[in-house]
């Protein structure tokens, strides 16, 4: 992998994800954009049909935001999970937070993918 954050990492995040077939599952039915902000960095991954379709290194107009300093993603991506992250007010959600319930699943695949390949 490469270095994190950045628009490589999530490249290859993207493919990886692409190829998991629990994310495809749990992602059938979400039809929008996830922003992640790691510190200043903001990141936007629009996901369709089960799929990232896109990653831009930019907020645009998410449904909401998972949002966190450098070392809570970090801790995240090497052995933490986004349950207890979240649980412990290191990883927080900002906007539509009802959606973000409704599609943890899909989080949770997307962070599980990303840490087992750190």
């Amino acid at each position: 992998m490469k270095k994190f954050p950045n628009k490589e990492w999530f490249s290859e995040l993207k493919e990886r994800v692409n190829k998991e077939d629990a994310f495809q599952k749990a992602a059938r039915w979400f039809n929008g954009t996830i922003g992640l902000r790691i510190d200043r960095d903001l990141y936007s991954l629009k996901i369709s049909e089960g799929r990232v379709q896109e990653i831009k290194p930019e907020l645009g107009v998410p449904l909401f935001t998972l949002s966190g300093n450098r070392a809570a993603w970090e801790e995240l991506l090497t052995m933490g999970t986004i349950n207890r992250l979240f649980r412990q007010n290191k990883i927080l959600i900002e906007g539509d937070k009802v959606t973000a319930m409704r599609y943890w699943k899909v989080l949770w695949y997307l962070t599980e993918i990303a840490r087992n390949e750190n």
